[in-house]
């Protein structure tokens, strides 16, 4: 995640759980409000570094059988994850002819 992400999100948090530590006077305009009730989509490409780790199926570990561990990882961190790039798909023909297309961006 980016660092100024990061401060952000912790900055918010930290107001969310201290709301009469007077941080509302400090904070920025270009800030937003959390407390609202308003939900707060944060997305972030994690990429995978298949080059230097070939012989490890990534893709099967995540998905394990019927999707378990995905699913697991979701309800644990509470996020929604999807899983893109070479071996995602379960029609391996389908995945090769988009490959074809010249769209080979990989990553989780």
């Amino acid at each position: 995640m980016n660092p100024s992400k990061k401060e952000i999100l912790n900055q918010e948090i930290g107001r969310i759980h201290n709301p009469n530590s007077g941080d509302d006077f400090k904070r920025k305009d270009n800030q937003i409000v959390v407390h609202t009730g308003k939900q707060i989509r944060l997305k972030d490409k994690v990429h995978i570094p298949v080059d230097k780790h070939p012989n490890f199926n990534f893709v099967g570990k995540l998905f394990s059988p019927k999707g378990s561990s995905l699913q697991q990882l979701q309800e644990a961190t509470q996020t929604r994850m999807v899983v893109l790039g070479h071996g995602s798909m379960k029609h391996k023909r389908m995945e090769e002819e988009l490959r074809k297309r010249g769209n080979q961006s990989m990553f989780i």
